[in-house]
């Protein structure tokens, strides 16, 4: 009888361990993994929110001060941009030339990818009837300038513009009498200038507002002369699988 007693009591014994052990695990893994489990529940919230944050676009966004950065200039070309928004109302970049969207295409080229070298190694340009290859002054077999790749330009140009937008040409103004001219051997775009000159006119421009809708996003810019206001116009961008490119410029307003 005794003997039953004590195997009735091992059993007992050996449940109630099994039992505690059990409830102990659990108690452990609710007390760290599940917690573990909220906290990056939570983490990923927070990131999803700081993320949709982040797309809530403003006038000191990044985005925006990035986009804008790539169109401001004070050039020649971009005169010319303006007074095109002026006389038509609105300037498509399908009816801009090659050349303005090559400009613009170089402006925003990373500094490394442009490149010095010495003229000789460019004779199609040495020997241009036209062209000076670098400044025109000295010997220009030995001038030194500035080069970059075409297949370069040709992405700089598409991530501004769109896929499809960079076409080659023979050469590109930059300021009055400066150009890039395109080199095919090498199929580089070298500096050179050429005889003549003039200045334009600095326009004092400002960043004032923006308008975003479901996949366009329009930047509202300022233009003054000598402190008078002349314009305001519009750039406006297209988004396409989260890039902007520019589409279209408005006229929004001219003093008279």
């Amino acid at each position: 009888m005794e003997k039953k007693s004590n195997k009735g009591l091992s059993v007992f014994l050996i449940i109630f361990i099994l039992i505690s052990l059990a409830l102990g695990g659990y108690i452990v893994y609710d007390k760290y993994f599940n917690n573990a489990n909220e906290e990056k529940k939570t983490e990923k919230k927070e990131i999803k929110e700081e993320v949709q944050e982040e797309e809530k676009l403003n006038l000191n966004s990044s985005t925006i001060q990035k986009l804008y950065s790539s169109i401001k200039s004070n050039s020649s070309f971009d005169q010319e941009l303006i007074e095109q928004a002026i006389n038509k109302e609105k300037v498509l970049v399908s009816d801009l030339s090659p050349e303005i969207l090559n400009f613009y295409g170089y402006r925003n080229l990373y500094i490394h990818q442009v490149e010095k070298d010495v003229c000789r190694n460019y004779p199609s340009i040495v020997n241009s009837s036209y062209y000076y290859c670098g400044s025109g002054i000295g010997d220009e077999d030995i001038n030194i300038v500035d080069i970059f790749k075409e297949e370069d330009l040709k992405n700089s140009v598409e991530n501004l513009f769109g896929p499809g937008k960079y076409q080659q040409t023979e050469s590109f103004e930059i300021n009055y009498a400066q150009y890039f001219v395109y080199d095919k051997d090498s199929q580089k775009y070298v500096y050179a200038t050429i005889e003549g000159g003039g200045t334009s006119q600095e326009f004092e421009k400002e960043l004032i507002d923006l308008k975003q809708d479901t996949d366009t996003l329009s930047l509202i810019e300022k233009i003054s002369f000598e402190g008078k206001e002349l314009t305001q116009i519009s750039y406006d961008y297209k988004q396409d699988n989260n890039n902007y490119y520019l589409y279209a410029i408005n006229l929004l307003s001219k003093q008279e």
